[in-house]
């Protein structure tokens, strides 16, 4: 059965760096510089090759929902939040705060500004 892996020019470029490793072309220090990696990090990198092949070379992250993803039910009360005419005014500090006293969400001001910037393109 034949595999399809999409990688990144990042990977591919791990590959190239990894085979002139392994062909004694390079050392591991000359690669993990090209890389922008500490030679450690690179070490674990060829471990990695060697027992996965070049799928374990493509992020294990891929595909996955980020770990500070906001749950879509926290968004939801933010946009109906941040909607009310009542907090018409409030600026993003101010949301912050009456957001965690009121409804008990806990968000950086960023996170709420960056909600009210959706809500209003809506």
């Amino acid at each position: 059965m034949k595999w399809t892996i999409e990688m990144t020019s990042k990977e591919l470029a791990r590959k190239t760096e990894i085979e002139r490793v392994l062909d004694h072309r390079i050392t591991q220090k000359e690669a993990a510089k090209r890389l922008g990696v500490s030679e450690r990090q690179f070490r674990r990198i060829i471990r990695r090759y060697r027992q996965e092949g070049d799928g374990g070379l493509v992020s294990q992250k891929r595909g996955k929902p980020s770990n500070r993803k906001t749950d879509e039910r926290t968004r939801e009360l933010v946009r109906e939040f941040i909607c009310d005419p009542m907090m018409k005014g409030f600026g993003p500090t101010l949301m912050t705060e009456k957001l965690e006293t009121k409804k008990g969400i806990r968000l950086s001001k960023e996170n709420v500004l960056w909600f009210r910037l959706l809500a209003t393109t809506r």
